[in-house]
């Protein structure tokens, strides 16, 4: 993903475990945005790379309890999940202490905000949440 701020392209995601922040930079570290991470955080992380992440649109699928779990039937192997990118936003859900869905959270974040993600996004604040670089009515 590409996302610019003051018409300056930000490809460094880092991550600052205490203040549970994300912090998108330019290479010269001048220009940032910062964006903080609401789930619960969970002791043991995914690696992003194992992990592909699609995005819809759907506004009947956005309430944050609109959250499902993906199977593979055969090996009955939990393969991924779908849910609102408002789930990214906020604890005030059901799934809230799911550590699995919690630990893919994280790897969605850092996918959302990584320059391999495929979007051009132009941001005019410095600080701003997940739902309102991609809308409510991602899932």
């Amino acid at each position: 993903m590409a996302i610019f701020y003051n018409n300056k392209s930000l490809n460094n995601v880092e991550f600052d475990e205490v203040d549970k922040v994300f912090t998108v930079s330019d290479d010269s570290m001048d220009y940032s945005i910062s964006i903080p991470y609401i789930p619960k955080l969970e002791p043991e992380k995914y690696d992003s790379n194992n992990f592909y992440l699609f995005l819809f649109e759907n506004n009947h699928l956005n309430a944050e309890n609109d959250v499902f779990q993906l199977y593979d039937k055969d090996n009955d192997d939990r393969i991924g999940w779908i849910f609102p990118i408002s789930v990214l936003d906020s604890n005030e859900n059901d799934f809230a202490d799911n550590e699995h869905l919690n630990k893919y959270k994280f790897v969605a974040y850092q996918i959302l905000l990584s320059k391999s993600f495929n979007h051009k996004i132009v941001i005019t604040t410095d600080e701003i949440s997940i739902s309102e670089i991609y809308g409510d009515d991602t899932i």
